[in-house]
């Protein structure tokens, strides 16, 4: 879903970035998708949002189920839950905690943030970190 909304921009949004606040966009544009993610999963009867039908593992695997939801317990209690998308691959990643690297997650009131997967032919390219939406805040309010 990342990928095809990706796809659907033209070049307007690096003059966006050029113009405009990263972070702004970033978020508009992570909301959006979330809307999008949200919907498409609701029609393929998936109910994995708000701690319902979510899967424990002990690692964090980078391919899963399709639109699947699962969570690691870490060594020091911090939880992560891990998206995947139509295809298996990781999508997102909600932490509730800033792994000890305030640094490196400096958002909310514990360091809670998301990681985004991006894929490119097939191979992991990135996973920036950001702020959490309000509506993931409210998807994973069993955990925050």
């Amino acid at each position: 879903l990342q990928q095809e909304a990706i796809d659907e921009m033209d070049d307007s949004w690096e003059k966006e970035l050029d113009n405009k606040n990263r972070t702004e966009w970033e978020k508009r544009n992570r909301e959006e998708t979330d809307k999008r993610e949200f919907e498409d999963n609701r029609k393929n009867g998936v109910d994995n949002f708000g701690g319902n039908g979510i899967i424990r593992v002990d690692k964090t695997e980078i391919r899963a189920t399709p639109n699947s939801i699962t969570e690691v317990v870490n060594k020091k209690g911090g939880i992560d839950r891990n998206y995947y998308d139509s295809e298996g691959k990781q999508s997102k990643q909600i932490s509730n905690n800033d792994h000890g690297k305030p640094k490196q997650h400096p958002f909310g009131k514990n360091g809670e943030h998301a990681h985004d997967y991006i894929w490119e032919d097939g191979k992991l390219i990135g996973r920036p970190v950001r702020e959490l939406t309000e509506a993931e805040r409210k998807e994973n309010g069993d955990v925050l």
